[in-house]
């Protein structure tokens, strides 16, 4: 529910190769992209209406999982082209099938 700060999460990431410092158009205002994202009103269905902005009031006395216990914050390198994580530092473990929360 707190999609600014999700977004915000992401895209000021420290190692994210899309910096201000690189180029003015990827300075972060969650306002402004929230104009650009695709059309999401075509993307409801009945399993996640309860998710629609216009009940944000509605749900805003639900404490969610990530405000309990947030999720760790990927951290990696880029090696060879490619992204290599630390261990232990993804949010999700695919072998184990569960959530690697903040202790």
């Amino acid at each position: 529910w707190d999609y600014a700060n999700v977004c915000t999460r992401c895209h000021t990431h420290p190692k994210t190769p899309f910096l201000p410092s690189v180029h003015d158009k990827y300075k972060f205002n969650y306002e402004e992209r929230k104009m650009k994202v695709h059309p999401v009103a075509k993307f409801y269905n009945e399993d996640n209406m309860d998710q629609k902005l216009e009940k944000v009031k509605d749900r805003a006395k639900e404490v969610s999982q990530s405000e309990k216990t947030p999720l760790v914050i990927e951290d990696f390198k880029v090696k060879k082209g490619k992204l290599k994580f630390k261990k232990g530092t993804k949010p999700y473990n695919k072998k184990k099938k569960s959530f690697n929360y903040k202790k």
